[in-house]
């Protein structure tokens, strides 16, 4: 028996991601939501200065849709990881997922202190 997972993908869109580094992050991310499956669950925020859902929070129907969708993903502004990282782990909680995993793409840089 497979339990069901959640995945929710925080992916940095900020100017310092431009080019390769992006790339790299948003083919990971397909990578990971090639192997959903019907039974998981799939979510994906990018972050510049602030959160922007690209893939609502849902049960997966379509790992293509999701592809697509990380396909449009630009760069550019500044850089806030926390509202991305609270509404993605605020989304998983909401799931009925057995297993749940927030997996961060990112150079590492953000602003604030203690995150």
């Amino acid at each position: 028996v497979v339990p069901s997972g959640a995945l929710a993908l925080v992916i940095d869109s900020s100017g310092s991601m431009m080019g390769q580094k992006l790339d790299m992050a948003k083919a990971a991310a397909v990578a990971a939501a090639r192997v959903l499956s019907s039974k998981d669950y799939v979510g994906v925020v990018t972050f510049d200065s602030a959160a922007h859902w690209i893939v609502p929070m849902h049960q997966v129907q379509s790992t293509k849709a999701v592809t697509e969708k990380l396909g449009h993903i630009q760069s550019g502004g500044g850089t806030n990881m926390q509202p991305a990282f609270d509404e993605a782990y605020g989304a998983l909680t909401k799931t009925k997922a057995a297993v749940k995993h927030l997996i961060a793409l990112t150079d590492g840089q953000t602003e604030g202190s203690d995150y």
